[in-house]
């Protein structure tokens, strides 16, 4: 396979499936590659599971479960975007971190005075990791147009929580045919976007803004 250029986020989860403390392990990167590289196998050999190891070109991006759920940016992208557009949301804000990736939209269309002189629009964000640094999460958002501040919905109230787990690799190769739970995931996630004028009756939603702008 050649060699790869490794992360910061994988050289943390290399430390941790080997059980070599990191600031150990940062010392010997530095100072002595060739002793952590002999340290390194010597664990990963004594792992009882697979692991799945999770590359972008010659970089080694994590070293993950073998059961992890590969839900990528790039599908989540791909998914959401049509419907925003044909919706009509505006895109506040979009990054992708070492660790997450974060979209942050509302729609003009669902827009109501809290009081007056003081209007919010409904939104959403999503957040995930495609390094194991974190579950998929969509919540629902309200921008403060007044002061372009906002409010994010607990997941447990209206959103939807999906951590990256999946079914353990089986087959010599270790390939992972998951498009099934992956299709299933981003319908939800399309779903729960196209359904959001639902939320903006809910009570518990309702009771949140009602108390966030008394204070």
């Amino acid at each position: 396979h050649g060699l790869w250029d490794i992360s910061d986020v994988a050289h943390r989860q290399i430390a941790a499936k080997t059980g070599i403390p990191k600031q150990y392990y940062d010392r010997m990167l530095q100072n002595e590659p060739g002793l952590l590289s002999q340290n390194v196998n010597k664990w990963l050999n004594r792992l009882d599971n697979r692991i799945m190891l999770r590359t972008n070109g010659d970089r080694l991006e994590a070293l993950l479960s073998d059961q992890y759920l590969r839900v990528d940016y790039w599908k989540i992208v791909g998914k959401i975007l049509p419907t925003i557009a044909s919706l009509g949301f505006e895109v506040k804000s979009c990054d992708v971190t070492p660790t997450h990736m974060y979209i942050k939209a509302v729609s003009p269309d669902f827009e109501w005075e809290v009081r007056k002189g003081d209007n919010v629009r409904m939104g959403f964000v999503i957040k995930t990791s495609d390094v194991g640094m974190g579950a998929l999460e969509i919540s629902l958002f309200f921008e403060q147009l007044i002061c372009t501040n906002g409010m994010t919905v607990p997941v447990e109230i209206h959103g939807i929580r999906r951590i990256h787990k999946g079914h353990k690799i089986q087959d010599a190769n270790g390939i992972i045919r998951s498009e099934p739970e992956i299709g299933g995931i981003l319908g939800d996630i399309d779903g729960f976007v196209n359904g959001l004028s639902h939320y903006a009756s809910c009570d518990p939603v309702m009771d949140m803004m009602d108390s966030s702008h008394r204070q």
